[in-house]
């Protein structure tokens, strides 16, 4: 995939059946109905183009082309609609925000009581729909789709939750999914994939 991308591009992955743990990206997958089981956001350092995410390992920074890879996963990449913002001083001052906020987290662990909760949100939706926190979550600890809302949040002066939708808007980031994003009014597509 030929793109150029630039800081606060977010990466959407589709782990296919063929890739290491693709039974694992299934079974996110499933439990959160979307085409997408993981996610970083893009950050340019000195002209390397890098994806900060959060995998089982804890935040980590992986080189673009290590995260792409086609032979192993179905890519889409969004940006941050800037008319989601005041002004474009507001939007880049988020973009700068959001990277500065990802640099600062590496290192975090994974935030596997989030993921727990997550999904017995997600299998039990229609009993727990009420329920807009997420009870196992640790602040210092991030899953993916999680470390890319935290490095959003509060950014915007007219949109309160970028990622959360018109059906939860006003859940946290500890529930949101890589569908969620992917689908929010607040991006567009850039490149890759167009799926929700």
């Amino acid at each position: 995939m030929e793109v150029n991308v630039e800081n606060g591009y977010i990466a959407l992955r589709h782990t296919l059946s063929r890739a290491p743990n693709g039974w694992l990206a299934w079974g996110i997958r499933t439990l959160t109905e979307s085409y997408w089981n993981h996610g970083g956001q893009i950050v340019v350092i000195n002209g390397i183009v890098f994806v900060i995410e959060a995998q089982a390992s804890g935040v980590v920074m992986t080189p673009i082309a290590e995260f792409i890879d086609s032979k192993k996963y179905d890519i889409k990449i969004v940006r941050v609609r800037e008319d989601s913002f005041a002004s474009r001083k507001e939007y880049k001052k988020a973009i700068e925000h959001s990277t500065i906020f990802l640099q600062s987290k590496i290192g975090a662990k994974y935030d596997r009581g989030a993921i727990v909760w997550l999904a017995i949100y997600c299998i039990f939706a229609g009993l727990l729909k009420s329920v807009k926190v997420n009870p196992f979550h640790n602040r210092k600890k991030f899953f993916c789709f999680e470390l890319i809302c935290q490095a959003w949040h509060g950014t915007s002066s007219i949109i309160s939750h970028l990622f959360a939708g018109t059906h939860h808007p006003e859940a946290e980031c500890s529930v949101i999914t890589g569908k969620d994003i992917g689908k929010a009014v607040s991006v567009e597509y850039v490149a890759g994939k167009d799926v929700k």
